[in-house]
């Protein structure tokens, strides 16, 4: 059992507070996300020391699938992506040093404070084609590659339902020793860096 004390976790695991990527890592979830699935994802955005133009916490091939990125320089920062469309004026303003939650379903990108109160919502309302490759955490996916990193970016949980509101997959962030990965309460798989470096670990979750 590891710390935490909220479920099995693998021998020698303890429960983190989070995973930051400072750039260079990201984390490929082997999940391909059909247009009928749902996404709800937890991050802070740290940005006072960060050097990332455009960070994401999560995405697909950007030109064909499902992703959001954030840019950190432009007046309407946030960029979502539903299949072969884009949203790239979407103001909800920026949110340096924040914690807050995005969800995805039914065509809808939302923006929640932490307090659960709704900043911004957008939808749309095609039915584009989409991309085969799978969501990538903290990182676009193109041809199993990183599109793009995210810069002190931290992801406290991350979860994906298939069209039968079904979860698919089920991040929690956990170290062993000081190696931070996410790992999944759906398959019971640890999910490590697919990029270079190392995540930066949170502390320790009482």
């Amino acid at each position: 059992m590891g710390g935490g004390g909220e479920e099995p976790l693998p021998q020698g695991a303890v429960r983190i507070e989070y995973l930051c990527a400072s750039g260079t890592q990201w984390i490929d979830t082997g999940i391909n996300c059909l247009p009928d699935y749902s996404i709800e994802a937890v991050f802070y955005y740290d940005t006072s020391s960060g050097s990332g133009n455009r960070q994401v916490p999560f995405g697909q091939d950007y030109s064909n699938g499902i992703g959001v990125r954030y840019n950190t320089g432009g007046s309407s920062p946030w960029e979502c992506c539903y299949g072969t469309d884009k949203l790239t004026t979407f103001p909800v303003g920026h949110v340096n040093n924040r914690l807050f939650k995005i969800v995805f379903n039914d065509k809808t990108f939302s923006f929640y404070n932490e307090d659960g109160t709704l900043i911004k919502a957008v939808q749309f309302d095609t039915s584009p084609s989409f991309s085969a490759l799978t969501m990538y955490l903290f990182a676009f996916s193109r041809t199993k590659t990183a599109l793009t990193g995210a810069s002190n970016v931290r992801c406290y949980s991350f979860v994906i339902k298939d069209g039968n509101g079904s979860k698919v997959l089920d991040f929690v962030p956990i170290r062993v020793e000081q190696v931070g990965y996410m790992y999944d309460r759906v398959s019971g798989q640890l999910f490590g860096n697919s990029g270079t470096g190392d995540f930066i670990l949170g502390p320790d979750k009482n």
